[in-house]
């Protein structure tokens, strides 16, 4: 199954009306099974299953290192496809990443540094350049250098995928910088709090309940401002408050 499809569309326009093939986005159902136990059922964009389940499981606690999980099959049906994913705890070894070595942040994060990895979005986002309707999530390390990227028509299925990605890659310790092209909701700030990362770059602006969660665990926050820069909700310490001579315009905002 491919993450988008060309579909028969009527385009409606000042000078006539034309029928055309337009690329859409697929969105189509997988359900997960652990150790052949139904587990969930979502919808998502086809295309890195693994990176996708291995995150699911990273975040819900069930594993804390990728050798936990023995094997990974794919069966597709009329009904959709379904994961089978084998796990077996090890005797020894981390717990939801509390032990993971976070890299050291030895200078703080500029303004032009922020837009930088902020407007690396588009160069991440294949599909959606395609069908305009996905969301992203790229992990920088603290030097601002990508570890990982993903994209999926779900936001929290793209952060997902992006933290399964360097979970198996064994780069997830490296991780400082989140950003997402969504607003961050309580149940993605949930998820990150799990990982190494200390700050969520977003194009949107966060819901309430997700600064109180990023200012209880010491995450800086920042968003897009719909006028100029951005707008920062915590962890203000981690940024240089210098305004700089030259700044490349961001991404449009929504905030």
């Amino acid at each position: 199954m491919t993450p988008f499809q060309k579909i028969e569309i009527i385009n409606m326009k000042k000078s006539g009306i034309i029928s055309q093939e337009l690329a859409v986005t697929t969105e189509s159902p997988l359900t997960i099974c652990i150790n052949n136990v139904l587990f969930d059922q979502i919808m998502r964009t086809p295309d890195d299953e693994k990176a996708l389940v291995t995150g699911i499981l990273f975040c819900s606690g069930l594993i804390s290192s990728p050798d936990e999980i023995k094997s990974f099959a794919m069966t597709a049906s009329k009904q959709g496809e379904t994961v089978n994913v084998h796990i077996q705890k090890n005797q020894t070894g981390i717990s939801n990443n509390k032990d993971i070595h976070l890299e050291k942040q030895l200078t703080k994060l500029s303004l032009p540094d922020i837009l930088y990895c902020i407007n690396a979005l588009p160069g991440y986002q294949p599909i959606r350049a395609i069908t305009r309707a996905t969301h992203a999530a790229i992990l920088f390390n603290s030097s601002c250098h990508a570890i990982a990227a993903k994209e999926d028509v779900g936001r929290h299925n793209a952060l997902d995928k992006v933290i399964g990605q360097a979970f198996m890659d064994n780069t997830l310790d490296k991780a400082y910088i989140l950003v997402l092209s969504s607003r961050v909701s309580h149940e993605l700030i949930t998820k990150v709090i799990k990982t190494p990362v200390k700050c969520i770059f977003s194009v949107s602006r966060p819901t309430s309940l997700a600064v109180d969660i990023a200012r209880k665990h010491d995450i800086s926050m920042v968003c897009l401002s719909k006028y100029d820069g951005v707008l920062v909700f915590s962890g203000v310490n981690r940024f240089d408050m210098s305004v700089p001579e030259k700044v490349t315009p961001s991404l449009a905002s929504v905030s």
